[in-house]
């Protein structure tokens, strides 16, 4: 099942994000990790480089924000988030058709201004032996459950890079236990 959730962010929050990610220019202390070298061969195929920011580890304050904004948009007593990534796609890049694998789902967050249509970088996913796309659009929360077929088609741009935040998230299983699944 696929959720969209407009304005998923606080304008303060998603200002926040975007003070951090303006500091990333001419700052060589930041430490990116990259589909290139960390995703399975078969995720990764021939697509071009999506830098990842690890907020979970590097910015804990404002990874503890952005789950305080989602947790306001999403039933939190059904749902862990167990990452908090900043990708940052450049042209050529996409992701393959894939279920999340050993996670219940997903929750992106797409947080360029502006995005053309001509620009690629959108979230396809299959329901109903259908393929349907999402463009990404500021502060739009795409929460995605339950093994959902999905992609990411090739950004085009050679101008802008696609910003999304990425949160793997795993379902409560039992309140009484809190053990996950």
């Amino acid at each position: 099942m696929v959720t969209k959730i407009e304005n998923i962010l606080t304008e303060s929050t998603y200002k926040k994000i975007f003070s951090l990610i303006n500091s990333f220019e001419n700052n060589d202390q930041i430490k990116f990790r990259s589909n290139r070298f960390m995703w399975p061969k078969d995720l990764r195929s021939n697509t071009g480089v999506i830098l990842i920011y690890d907020l979970y580890i590097e910015n804990v304050e404002l990874f503890k924000l952005i789950k305080s904004d989602i947790e306001q948009k999403i039933d939190r007593n059904q749902y862990e988030i167990d990452h908090c990534l900043l990708y940052f796609y450049f042209e050529n890049s996409y992701i393959q058709w894939h279920e999340d694998g050993k996670y219940f789902g997903a929750l992106s967050i797409y947080l360029n201004e502006e995005w053309d249509v001509d620009w690629g970088g959108y979230f396809m996913y299959e329901e109903a032996n259908q393929i349907k796309a999402l463009k990404p659009i500021k502060n739009l929360g795409v929460l995605q459950e339950g093994g959902v077929n999905h992609c990411v088609s090739a950004v085009t741009s050679n101008n802008i890079p696609r910003i999304s935040l990425q949160m793997f998230i795993r379902k409560l299983k039992d309140k009484s236990n809190n053990s996950l699944i």
